[in-house]
């Protein structure tokens, strides 16, 4: 009896020890190193051996990933117990992952899933859920991300540790701040969770890191000034620690942020720091992310030739560099700069340069997707496997050969239903991308790409909805272009087509994200303005009105005017929108009367 209770308290510190030595690996692996060659001398039971083993796996993944692979599968012996071969087998998926190869790694997690003695395991059943989660997010499988993450906090609140409970909540977070998920509030509760766990451990690194990961949420829920508190936290903290690389991180996202705020002068103070560091550490890629950041400042500060430059020097990495959801946006941001500029025909380039990129992303995406349905298939496979396995070490001979025939007809059967699966996956890609064209040619306008009447009666029927609800006002704005048949009979058909895109991008940049813009007669656009009250439509339609005053239109001849009339009309007695509508009408109908180029408000 006193052995057993000694053996089990060897046991238990040399679990806290482990512990240990995996966290000061994150920063000290040298260090912690030593520490493990010490262990593998000095331990001799077999159990404990194997916690050492398993334990500087898992650090080498993230130091050497293709060496913790060969560990995995030296360390994975055919006589262990199955579940040490399960544990082996899970850390040899993880380095497969850090290796990039994804489709090998996700097939070896299904294959940990689904023997029922995980189970058996919480710390190996949490873990394995935890990873497929992950990969299943990067795959852009957020639902069954979100499930597999969703399971795993469940099991350790139950059962864990505090450190993995930590672990898995920020697991978490990350799928909830993700933009395809967009649960910032679950977000932000959980990573405030990591941060305390952090504080009490005394970790300045986590600290910095859950700030860090607080101050990105804020910024994609809109709160910019919430978002820079945190950055700046993180920032202070990296700065104690001395960490170069995380400071100039910091530093570049900090700048972001400044920039959405309207603060792009400090937002260049830091990012020209942070180019800084990464040109003397020859961190291309870092450096060309910064280079992007700073343009969105320089255009910001309408610096448009510096802008350009750095667009540019981003442009020549990325061509050598690929990566293509910065790409999408550096195109995007791009366009924005030489419409800026006037440069119409080269901002149509870009734009076209950004939807190629955002094709390519949704096609890498469908792609995965088909992985991991051809991984499901084989996971299924397994677990046949592993029941016939079962069947034929429990059978006689004669089972044995009758089960031959039967697994004969069980492939057969296999093959045809994949055939059939793959051909009604073909047949519903090919539906659903079809309905999804036919869906948008009904909605949208052909010659300048905003909603069309029907899609815009469709969203001001769902604001007339909203404000009968919360009763917050909203404000529509009927728009004109002025003497347009005139521009029609004089420079032709094509030119007043070109007048109709140009003013449309125009009054697209001039409204707020949340507002609504479309076409919905021949020189005819409707605005609607959400919880908008009229003193403050009022100036947003102004500015419309005078950017539109301001374009200039080489192609017609030089010194040419465009403008146009708006009629103003917020929501108060109307018994439908299509009253509220016709108000605003009324009111153009004045603002034409008047002499046009101006608005007028409903009375």
């Amino acid at each position: 009896m006193l052995l057993m209770h000694c053996s089990a308290l060897a046991t238990e510190n040399l679990t806290s020890r482990l512990l240990e030595l995996e966290e000061l690996a994150a920063n000290q692996f040298a260090k912690a190193d030593k520490e493990f060659q010490l262990l593998f001398k000095t331990v001799s039971e077999p159990e404990q051996l194997l916690q050492v083993q398993q334990s500087y796996c898992w650090v080498m993944t993230d130091v050497d990933p293709a060496k913790a692979l060969k560990l995995a599968q030296s360390y994975k012996n055919p006589q262990q117990d199955l579940l040490w071969q399960l544990r082996f087998l899970l850390c040899e998926a993880f380095a497969k992952e850090q290796l990039d190869q994804t489709v090998e790694a996700m097939q070896d997690y299904q294959r940990v899933l689904s023997f029922q003695e995980t189970s058996q395991d919480n710390e190996l059943l949490a873990k394995a859920l935890v990873l497929r989660g992950e990969l299943h997010a990067l795959n852009a499988a957020f639902a069954d991300a979100l499930t597999d993450l969703q399971k795993a906090y469940q099991l350790e609140l139950s059962f864990g540790s505090k450190s993995r409970q930590n672990n898995v909540a920020n697991a978490l977070a990350n799928l909830y701040s993700d933009e395809a998920v967009g649960d910032y509030d679950q977000a932000i509760a959980l990573y405030k969770k990591t941060l305390e766990y952090w504080k009490q451990s005394g970790n300045l690194q986590g600290q910095a890191t859950a700030l860090f990961n607080l101050g990105g949420t804020y910024e994609s829920a809109g709160q910019f000034e919430l978002a820079l508190t945190y950055l700046s936290q993180a920032l202070a903290i990296d700065m104690q620690r001395g960490d170069a690389d995380e400071i100039a991180y910091d530093k570049r996202s900090i700048a972001r942020v400044l920039t959405r705020a309207g603060q792009a002068e400090k937002a260049l103070l830091l990012l020209n720091e942070a180019m800084a560091h990464y040109q003397s550490t020859r961190d291309l890629q870092m450096l060309a992310y910064c280079q992007l950041s700073r343009a969105t400042s320089y255009r910001a500060l309408k610096q448009y030739a510096q802008a350009q430059q750095d667009f540019e020097s981003a442009k020549s990495y990325f061509e050598h560099k690929p990566d293509l959801r910065f790409e999408a946006l550096m195109y995007k941001e791009y366009a924005l700069l030489l419409a800026d500029m006037q440069l119409w025909q080269d901002a149509f380039i870009m734009q076209q340069k950004q939807q190629q990129k955002e094709a390519d992303i949704r096609q890498q995406l469908l792609d995965q997707r088909t992985s991991r349905l051809r991984i499901q298939l084989q996971t299924e496979q397994i677990q046949r496997d592993n029941v016939e396995l079962e069947i034929k070490n429990a059978s006689q001979r004669q089972a044995l050969v009758d089960g031959e025939q039967l697994r004969f007809w069980q492939y057969l059967a296999l093959c045809c239903a994949v055939l059939l699966m793959l051909a009604m996956s073909l047949l519903f890609i090919r539906q659903r991308t079809l309905s999804a064209r036919l869906k948008d040619m009904a909605l949208t306008d052909e010659l300048t790409h905003l909603p069309n009447r029907r899609h815009m009666l469709a969203l001001a029927q769902q604001m007339w909805q909203q404000w009968k609800l919360h009763q917050q006002p909203f404000t529509a704005v009927a728009v004109d272009v002025d003497f347009f048949k005139q521009i029609n009979d004089e420079f032709g058909h094509v030119a007043g087509d070109q007048v109709l895109q140009k003013v449309a991008y125009c009054l697209r940049q001039e409204l707020r994200p949340v507002d609504k813009l479309g076409r919905v007669g021949g020189e005819e656009f409707l605005i609607l303005l959400p919880a908008t009250d009229l003193n403050t439509a009022t100036a947003i339609a102004q500015r419309v009105c005078d950017a539109v005053a301001a374009l200039g239109w080489p192609h017609l001849e030089d010194g040419y005017s465009v403008t146009i009339s708006l009629g103003l009309a917020q929501s108060d007695r109307q018994k439908d929108f299509m009253q509220l509508w016709t108000c605003a009408d009324d009111a153009l109908y004045k603002a034409k009367q008047n002499g046009r180029n101006r608005i007028e408000l409903a009375t």
